[in-house]
């Protein structure tokens, strides 16, 4: 059976598909772990007290915006492109582009307005976001 590489070429076929998917469930669980760190960590800290870790308004806005702008970084870097033609290399290097350049861009946008003791909590909460 000839393989069709028209067909193969598309963006989204159903290997980049699941690849979206994935993801976007990384992305979303990546930041419910740094919701929670930041809720049982770093905010007692700051306040002298336990903080109510339940998912609030903002938590849910996070779980859609968040996901949204992963999956829309990595099709801007062609990630979803020819996905079972792509070489390991390329694709670890454009994994690791893409979570510094996210990363970063999110923890501008999202996580340094947080009210916190010390400058530190703000490099902690880089590390756990950079890290998950």
């Amino acid at each position: 059976m000839p393989i069709d590489r028209q067909a193969q070429s598309k963006p989204w076929n159903s290997w980049a598909w699941r690849y979206v998917a994935t993801d976007a469930l990384a992305s979303a669980l990546a930041w419910a772990v740094l919701f929670t760190f930041r809720k049982a960590v770093v905010e007692p800290r700051r306040f002298g007290m336990e903080i109510d870790i339940t998912p609030d308004e903002n938590f849910w806005k996070a779980m859609v915006v968040v996901p949204l702008f992963w999956v829309a970084l990595h099709a801007c870097m062609g990630m979803y492109l020819d996905v079972r033609q792509r070489h390991r290399g390329l694709e670890v290097r454009q994994s690791f582009r893409s979570a510094a350049l996210g990363g970063v861009l999110l923890f501008f946008l999202l996580l340094l307005d947080d009210v916190t003791r010390t400058h530190v909590d703000h490099y902690e909460t880089l590390g756990v976001w950079m890290g998950t």
